[in-house]
């Protein structure tokens, strides 16, 4: 939905994939909306981008197969680098017409990746595990090459992340 901000006026619409769950903007203003397909996989999941000047789908890239269920679209600092969950961690460039073919993080077997968060200053990717949705889950540390720094314990299906930048308004 296009919505009026000045008065919380919806006027306009735009069709993109079936169940979209999370947006990110690029550096060049684009919106990127991950669309899961349903959540009985009744269409292929899509990633889709918007222009918001003109509302008009831009590109579409489509899964390959309907068991493919992608989650939790995240973009870097520099917003040039989309990062989503699909069987472990997929990063993507901005400019790229396909999606990516291999893994940037691999899910190791027992982890059951439920969420990402991107470090906006150094790119470190922040994995949260929900190991059984029911006890502790973790979250690990990765540098922004896929390489683990650290995995912690955490609280029941540890979801969403929050990164509070301090700027040093003394020496800018």
């Amino acid at each position: 939905m296009v919505i009026n901000t000045n008065n919380d006026s919806v006027t306009d619409s735009i069709k993109v994939g079936l169940e979209p769950q999370s947006m990110a903007i690029d550096k060049n203003g684009m919106i990127w909306v991950l669309c899961d397909g349903g959540w009985a996989q009744q269409d292929y999941a899509k990633l889709i981008q918007i222009n918001p000047a003109t509302d008009l789908v831009v590109k579409t890239l489509t899964f390959p197969t309907k068991e493919t269920t992608p989650s939790s679209l995240r973009i870097d600092g520099l917003r040039q680098n989309l990062y989503y969950l699909d069987n472990g961690v997929k990063q993507m460039d901005i400019t790229s017409n396909e999606l990516p073919g291999t893994t940037f993080v691999i899910q190791k077997a027992g982890e059951s990746f439920y969420n990402i968060g991107v470090n906006p200053v150094n790119g470190d990717l922040f994995v949260t595990d929900a190991v059984d949705y029911s006890q502790q889950g973790y979250v690990s540390v990765y540098s922004s090459k896929g390489s683990l720094i650290t995995k912690q314990k955490a609280g029941i299906i540890p979801g969403n992340m929050y990164f509070k930048i301090k700027i040093n308004t003394q020496n800018p």
